[in-house]
């Protein structure tokens, strides 16, 4: 929950870069957004979805999805929670199968 609820706020503290669609691509990372140099939208966006995804390697098998339609965002990670090595992305009930996953929707 706090690693969905962070990446909200990161988005919504970047609403130019949500607005322009930089959310919708990959992660990199851009240690300049760390300085007082600052940098763009489109480079702050790519280094929250690069810290996001560093910060779900620690969940086992930990990823995340960051989806938009319509002005709702939909944040979903996955991992596997009971450790049974199961790669399925389908959220099902079968944990040996599929991730446990959480999903968060908002719009910003």
């Amino acid at each position: 929950t706090q690693l969905a609820n962070s990446m909200a706020d990161s988005i919504r503290s970047n609403i130019t870069g949500f607005n322009s669609g930089a959310y919708g691509g990959t992660g990199a990372e851009h240690t300049s957004c760390e300085t007082n140099a600052g940098c763009s939208p489109q480079d702050m966006a790519e280094h929250d979805l690069f810290r996001w995804g560093q910060a779900l390697t620690f969940l086992p098998a930990g990823r995340g999805d960051l989806a938009v339609n319509a002005g709702v965002v939909t944040l979903t990670i996955r991992w596997d929670n009971d450790n049974t090595g199961a790669l399925g992305l389908g959220c099902g009930n079968d944990h040996t199968v599929d991730l446990t996953c959480l999903a968060i929707a908002f719009q910003p």
